[in-house]
């Protein structure tokens, strides 16, 4: 019986052994070899053209000028970037006419969002082919209207003095009007979300006679430049 207990006893404290063993070479390799954990350097995030209208920029937007990248590719495409003007409900003309076709959407952003009292409509009037067909591009960037997709964009053509919708797009507010025309009018180059969070592509879109349609995609935005289409 004395000899069994001895046994155990022997057993036990080898095991002891082993288990501070193996405790103390671990405490000593946790010193040795930290967790390789990678910090982020500064302010290094990825430079996203705005593609949507209820996306917040990230300060590396701000300070990489997106509006002036997008401004010399358009150059480069052989045209000239769309300038946004704010209306409202106290604009006048055919600024009026257009903020009065969005009501409906105004309803529906007041009651998603109690708190907001103003809601303002980002429009660009164009002129879309040498017989001066006016056009209005339409940003609605109402609060609950955009996601990671970009906000609603949306081109109208004024004809007969009603405003028809020709163009229905999920993107960002960075158009360019081409110097290039199909069946008369001018093609646009409109900024529509990527297939990764880091990239947006710049597609051109053409008359069909009727609406805008999309066609190729002539650039993409990679996080760091634009990369035109071969």
């Amino acid at each position: 019986m004395q000899s069994s207990i001895s046994k155990i006893l022997v057993i036990l404290i080898l095991l002891g052994v082993v288990c501070a063993a193996g405790l103390a070479w671990y405490v000593l390799d946790l010193h040795a070899s930290p967790t390789n954990l990678q910090t982020p350097q500064g302010n290094n995030l990825p430079a996203v053209p705005a593609s949507g209208g209820g996306q917040q920029q990230t300060q590396a937007q701000t300070s990489a000028n997106i509006g002036q990248t997008y401004g010399t590719l358009f150059q480069t495409l052989g045209a000239q970037s769309v300038a946004f003007t704010v209306v409202s409900a106290s604009s006048g003309g055919s600024a009026a006419d257009i903020y009065a076709l969005y009501s409906n959407d105004i309803a529906v952003s007041k009651k998603l969002n109690p708190p907001v009292t103003s809601f303002p409509l980002p429009v660009a009037f164009v002129n879309l082919n040498s017989g001066g067909v006016s056009g209005a591009f339409v940003y609605e960037n109402f609060p609950s209207f955009c996601g990671s997709a970009g906000c609603p964009l949306t081109l109208y053509i004024q004809k007969n003095g009603i405003w028809t919708n020709v163009l229905d797009t999920l993107g960002g507010k960075d158009v360019g009007i081409s110097n290039n025309t199909t069946n008369g009018y001018a093609d646009i180059f409109i900024s529509v979300a990527g297939e990764t969070n880091s990239q947006t592509n710049v597609v051109r879109y053409a008359w069909d006679g009727t609406q805008y349609q999309p066609k190729e995609t002539v650039a993409t935005w990679d996080g760091t430049t634009f990369n035109l289409a071969h």
